[in-house]
């Protein structure tokens, strides 16, 4: 009669034994984190234009999220501004530019009232969305200026709608943008 143990087996075979397929995984594990649907009405919210990516271990979709943030830099403006002004965003590039910085302070409340589920993002997600905010900010700059000095742009997000006292925060704070 066997021991529970023995029909167990060992860790060390168990672990030889666990493979992308013996998980129930049919994606090879190059894709693993990333959704791969072509299919319109998915649920993924692509709209069929393509495959998604989500950015691993979070909800953002990486081309929603350029295309938002794009939108953002191309099309927001101040309640000040007026509709024959290029959009806020394009003027302080266009200084930025012009002064020779390299980053563009990105008002997040300005985010907020133009796409709450973009700010949602950039405050849950900022290690993974700030750097596709740079990228979107460079190619906009690079459209818009081609030639232009070859600096690379950074935004710098301040600004955020909820204001955390450092007594305050929890260990579950420590991925998020705080201000």
């Amino acid at each position: 009669r066997a021991s529970p143990l023995s029909l167990l087996g060992s860790q060390r075979s168990q672990r030889s034994r666990i493979t992308p397929n013996s998980l129930g995984r049919s994606n090879p594990p190059s894709s693993i984190g990333r959704g791969t649907s072509t299919d319109p009405d998915d649920g993924s919210g692509t709209g069929g234009d393509g495959p998604s990516a989500k950015i691993w271990g979070t909800t953002v979709d990486a081309k929603q999220f350029r295309r938002a943030a794009k939108a953002f830099f191309t099309e927001f403006r101040d309640e000040s501004q007026d509709l024959e002004q290029d959009p806020y965003y394009m003027q302080l590039l266009e200084q930025t530019l012009a002064t020779l910085e390299e980053f563009v302070n990105v008002d997040c409340r300005h985010v907020h009232s133009f796409d709450a589920d973009l700010y949602s993002k950039l405050v849950a997600f900022p290690q993974e969305t700030i750097p596709l905010m740079d990228d979107v900010l460079q190619s906009v700059k690079d459209e818009r200026w081609p030639d232009a000095d070859p600096v690379k742009i950074q935004t710098r997000p301040f600004n955020l709608i909820k204001e955390n006292r450092l007594r305050d925060l929890d260990p579950s704070d420590i991925d998020r943008l705080l201000s």
